[in-house]
């Protein structure tokens, strides 16, 4: 009796496209994409959830004509979310960057008139008593600002100084809920676009984010915490994505717990518990559902 064996494979194919603009990304800054979602030819059965890092390995510039060319080289990594079908990635950035499951990639080089001058320019205004229209309060440590800067770049700020609320007539701005140290790399953030220290201060710098309505600090927060969810941090990180609505976040720590819960063994649980009951059934359901 001859047996014979046959296998039918069918490729699906997902195009994206992903555009960083502007791109401002430094050296050894890592960027989460937004999660995307699709089905296998297959049938709606199906489905697959990713979406990519962007990591930058190495950063330079060149002096041109008139202008300075920032040169960088990336690395991309593709991350599956969720899969229940065999799935072999590939992802390809334009211009210039090719990325494979070789993690083999090339560098790209754009244009723009000496933004390394007009950073620092920015950087400068940075608590300059001088140059300030308003005064900060953090703790009793003073930041002094203005007002333009704040309000192009936080709604949140906006609004303060365009409601005839008491900040606005004295020029002065009091906050009781964030760390000076904290607040100082909001400022950061608001003027040059980054962050020193995310590693350490990133559970916090979520929070000022949702405060003053930062949305890519937001994520920026989100990515790194995404990334270095352990035993001893997934409660703190959950209770805050549940707080400020970051969903992927949420759903990172939630698998997370899922998949190390014979190993977690932690006296945080009781009062997280009690402080949480709607995550915990959060986790509840991811387990029953796995």
């Amino acid at each position: 009796m001859e047996l014979i064996c046959k296998t039918d494979c069918t490729s699906t194919v997902f195009h994206n496209r992903w555009e960083i603009a502007p791109f401002d990304c430094e050296q050894g800054e890592q960027l989460p994409s937004d999660v995307f979602h699709g089905y296998s030819a297959h049938g709606s059965d199906y489905e697959v959830a990713w979406h990519y890092i962007l990591e930058v390995t190495t950063s330079d510039q060149v002096l041109r004509p008139n202008l300075y060319v920032k040169r960088h080289a990336v690395k991309i990594t593709t991350v599956i979310d969720s899969c229940n079908a065999q799935l072999e990635a590939c992802v390809e950035l334009e211009p210039g960057v090719h990325h494979d499951n070789g993690g083999k990639y090339k560098s790209f080089e754009y244009s723009e008139p000496k933004i390394s001058e007009v950073l620092e320019n920015y950087a400068s205004l940075l608590s300059n008593e001088q140059l300030s229209d308003v005064t900060i309060l953090v703790d009793q440590k003073k930041f002094y600002a203005q007002r333009a800067i704040l309000s192009v770049r936080s709604p949140v700020f906006a609004a303060m100084f365009q409601s005839g609320m008491q900040e606005s007539a004295l020029n002065r701005i009091v906050i009781e809920d964030i760390e000076p140290d904290v607040f100082e790399e909001v400022l950061r953030f608001i003027y040059v676009g980054k962050v020193i220290g995310l590693e350490r201060m990133a559970h916090e710098l979520l929070a000022a984010a949702d405060k003053y309505a930062l949305d890519r600090l937001r994520k920026m927060c989100e990515g790194h915490l995404g990334r270095h969810i352990t035993q001893e941090t997934v409660l703190k990180t959950l209770a805050l994505a549940g707080l400020y609505h970051a969903e992927e976040l949420k759903d990172q720590a939630v698998r997370f717990i899922c998949k190390n819960i014979k190993t977690m063994q932690s006296t945080e649980w009781k009062s997280f518990a009690h402080a949480h009951p709607d995550l915990v059934a959060d986790i509840l359901s991811a387990m029953a559902n796995n």
